[in-house]
C-alpha cells in the first residue's frame, strides 16, 4: 500500500554536532523517525525526516531555534532483495512521473521502507499501486 507522509525538513548549521543536538531533542520526546535523509552544502544541511509525530516535532525543533518546513512524501513497503526499488521507479518512469528524491529503510522482516518526493503525489501513487505492502 502506498501512503502519503507529512515529512519535515530542518535546515541546520552543516557543523560538528548540530544532528545529534536536533536528534537528542526528538529522542526526549519520544518522536520515532521512520525515515531520515541529510543533505549538505558548504554552511548548512537539510535534514528531511519522517517521524510519529510530525507536529510535535516541527514544534519542539522550531523552539530550538531550527528552522523546519512541511511536505508531503509517498512511502511504501517494498519486499528486501535486489531490483524492488527499481520496480518501483520503473513504473514512475512508465507513468512519467519526476521523482525529486528518495530515501529508504533497510529490511527488517523482509521488507524495506521507500520514500519518494514526486513531482505528482496522485500520479505517483496511482502508479505505485499494487507494488507494495504498507506499513
Amino acid at each position: 500500500m502506498v501512503r502519503r507522509y507529512r515529512q519535515i525538513s530542518a535546515f541546520v548549521a552543516n557543523i560538528p554536532g548540530t544532528l545529534a543536538q536536533m536528534l537528542r531533542i526528538l529522542a526526549k520526546a519520544k518522536i520515532n523517525i521512520f525515515g531520515m535523509m541529510v543533505t549538505d552544502s558548504i554552511d548548512h544541511a537539510v535534514v528531511r525526516m519522517v517521524v510519529g509525530d510530525p507536529d510535535k516535532a516541527m514544534h519542539l525543533l522550531g523552539n530550538h531555534g531550527i528552522l523546519v518546513i512541511e511536505s508531503e512524501v509517498l512511502g511504501f513497503r517494498l519486499e528486501d532483495k535486489p531490483g524492488a526499488l527499481y520496480a518501483a521507479a520503473r513504473k514512475l518512469a512508465a507513468a512519467k512521473v519526476n521523482i525529486a528524491y528518495t530515501y529508504a529503510t533497510d529490511g527488517t522482516g523482509g521488507t524495506a521502507t521507500a520514500f519518494i518526493k514526486p513531482a505528482n503525489l496522485a500520479k505517483a501513487a496511482k502508479a505505485l499501486k499494487g507494488l507494495s505492502r504498507g506499513r
